[in-house]
């Protein structure tokens, strides 16, 4: 699981995760496993959901914004 991002702003220690239906996800971890996204909430809650549902391009340029190294296989 990628986990604790590294930033160099204090504050941003979490990755964000956007969804095709604008839904975005804060995380602080995020693992993914065949064709499954798994993450673990602020809240500490475990969410899995299909990775064809996640907006790629989208995570990684808000997350890269925010100078979060946000990475899918």
């Amino acid at each position: 699981m990628q986990s604790q991002p590294s930033s160099g702003n204090q504050g941003q220690n979490f990755y964000l995760i956007a969804f095709n239906d604008h839904t975005i996800q804060a995380a602080t971890a995020y693992k993914v496993e065949g064709d499954q996204i798994h993450w673990i909430t602020r809240e500490g809650q475990e969410m899995q959901a299909p990775l064809a549902s996640v907006d790629i391009r989208y995570s990684q340029q808000i997350n890269r914004d925010r100078h979060v190294d946000f990475r899918i296989p």
